[in-house]
């Protein structure tokens, strides 16, 4: 087979000013960062297809193609808005119609079995129809929510174009595990009338396991100059501007810190928050760090190659995910601290839920409870050392290579339609 997957991390990245505020290389994300998108192309490589991954750019000129470290193709599609300049100047997010005439004229995807959607939550796969009937398309669920935002006349445009796009895909993937893809089968039996055989369930997540794998935690602290004696939680997360109070889908490193500075009175080498990640919230998140007189305590590693994340995962006592989770059983992060045998934290979205979890807990997301709740488990090594055997067991349904026989199998599927 012949696939091209859409992915807008980039962009929104580019947008958002994250790339200047993190000091990462916007060609370090485009040929080093390791995405889901990313493993996909890779792994069905390995199987024998053909794969490029497109990702739409704010800057113009033409199409740069360049090659993944994972060994398959990335094209950097410019969108320029020059044709739409009303339009735009009312709705940003307009840049994917230029990305999608320009993606269809392609060599790659005219000759494409398959292009797939890293999200059906996103304006790029509402503009998908533009590649005509003649492309087979799918998509996937990751996250988010309607298109349109808190306005209601763009929530039902959005609603009306999310349920056009979507009645012409070959299928929609959801997570076999996520308790929020169940309600999205709901969502598409309702709005799009999806026929069942249309709405494929496996697990969505990879992970390396050469990579993400049990490691001896002490020697992961000496490469990485953790002190051997703290407490070490290591938060994994992009951090982008803080959420306000009614987000719950977007991770919140602030609270972590917020609720961590309950926890440390004061500074003192006994327990460690360390940040991995960045984005364009990274100054502010670093500023409200020393509001709190947290220096001491908090340290920030900025974003790091793929295989660094996993080193910093088996250093951890703990690795801390900033999300409202329902269950903590799905997240790529997640996943991969459970592969590398640590115990997970989050906070939880229902608050009068149970705290502990297969393969760690959630947190109340008011500072001051979830700061106990933390407390009273954080240093307890017995009961860290059994959630992260459990999520370790739970890991090995998403080895890459048997995720990537599921999704080519889904894949053919389709085509055979």
């Amino acid at each position: 087979m012949k696939i091209a997957f859409v992915e807008d991390n980039f962009l929104l990245w580019q947008r958002g000013g994250s790339f200047k505020a993190s000091g990462v290389s916007p060609t370090f994300m485009l040929t080093e960062w390791e995405s889901t998108m990313d493993l996909y192309a890779a792994e069905l490589q390995k199987l024998g297809h053909e794969c490029v991954k497109y990702v739409p750019s704010l800057e113009s000129g033409r199409v740069e193609e360049l090659r993944h470290a994972l060994g398959h193709t990335v094209a950097k599609v410019p969108c320029s808005v020059g044709a739409y300049p009303l339009l735009a100047k009312a709705d940003w997010r307009v840049v994917a119609i230029p990305f999608t005439r320009r993606i269809g004229r392609e060599s790659f995807l005219k000759r494409a079995d398959l292009v797939h959607y890293q999200s059906y939550y996103s304006s790029f796969f509402l503009a998908s129809t533009l590649l005509g009937r003649g492309v087979r398309r799918t998509a996937q669920y990751t996250g988010g929510s309607m298109p349109g935002g808190y306005s209601f006349v763009r929530r039902k445009v959005g609603s009306f174009l999310l349920a056009r796009a979507l009645r012409g895909v070959g299928a929609v993937i959801l997570d076999d595990a996520d308790p929020e893809s169940r309600g999205q089968s709901r969502f598409l039996s309702n709005l799009v009338k999806s026929p069942s055989d249309r709405v494929i369930f496996l697990p969505t997540l990879m992970v390396e396991p050469g990579v993400f794998k049990r490691r001896d935690k002490s020697q992961s602290r000496l490469g990485l100059g953790i002190d051997a004696r703290a407490t070490a939680i290591v938060v994994v997360s992009a951090v982008m501007n803080e959420p306000s109070p009614g987000d719950e889908l977007t991770k919140d490193p602030f609270r972590v810190v917020r609720l961590f500075s309950k926890l440390v009175p004061g500074s003192g080498p006994d327990i460690q928050l360390h940040v991995v990640g960045g984005g364009s919230g990274l100054p502010a998140l670093k500023d409200l760090v020393r509001r709190l007189r947290l220096d001491r305590s908090v340290s920030f590693h900025g974003v790091v190659p793929h295989d660094q994340v996993a080193v910093y995962m088996a250093a951890a006592d703990l690795v801390f995910v900033p999300y409202r989770f329902l269950e903590l059983n799905y997240g790529t992060s997640v996943i991969e601290a459970f592969a590398c045998g640590r115990a997970v934290c989050g906070f939880r979205r229902v608050q009068s839920a149970p705290v502990d979890r297969a393969g760690g807990f959630l947190l109340d997301s008011d500072e001051e409870s979830g700061a106990k709740e933390l407390a009273a488990r954080v240093r307890d090594a017995a009961y860290l050392e059994r959630k992260g055997a459990e999520g370790f067991e739970f890991a090995q349904s998403h080895l890459a290579g048997n995720v990537a026989k599921r999704l080519e199998s889904a894949f053919e599927s389709v085509l055979r339609r």
